[in-house]
């Protein structure tokens, strides 16, 4: 279980790993997620391999076109949601509102805007209870 927890990955690479592991020990563990992972991996170089050759296509082209609006709105979808559990108080949404305009507008780091916006919450709650 030790092994499992300290694996990178999804959860079906985890499990992969641990029961390899309690079916035949390390090597199992190696087989199974590179069982796991291989599919995954071979997919995308076949991708890559032939995105080269046919992204000059007007239709790849097109598709892409169709596709970015559709990841925006899903990525604002996502904000969305986790903004209505995440900003409760007025407070947050400004250092929510902050963090957007450092990230987005003047392409500060969004490390460093995490390390500012938790700064910004502990003097904003003076260490209180949550």
């Amino acid at each position: 279980m030790a092994i499992t927890q300290t694996a990178p990955g999804p959860l079906a690479v985890n499990t992969s790993i641990y029961v390899g592991y309690v079916l035949r020990g390390i090597t199992g563990a190696l087989v199974s997620a590179g069982g796991c992972i291989l599919p995954s991996i071979v997919a995308i170089l076949v991708v890559a391999a032939l995105f080269t050759q046919i992204s000059s296509l007007h239709l790849i082209h097109a598709a892409f076109r169709g596709i970015r609006p559709a990841v925006v709105i899903l990525i604002v979808s996502a904000a969305l949601r986790i903004g209505k559990v995440s900003v409760r108080s007025l407070p947050q949404f400004g250092i929510a509102a902050a963090a957007a305009i450092l990230v987005a507008f003047f392409r500060v780091s969004p490390a460093l805007v995490i390390v500012i916006a938790a700064l910004a919450g502990l003097v904003n709650d003076g260490g209180g209870k949550t």
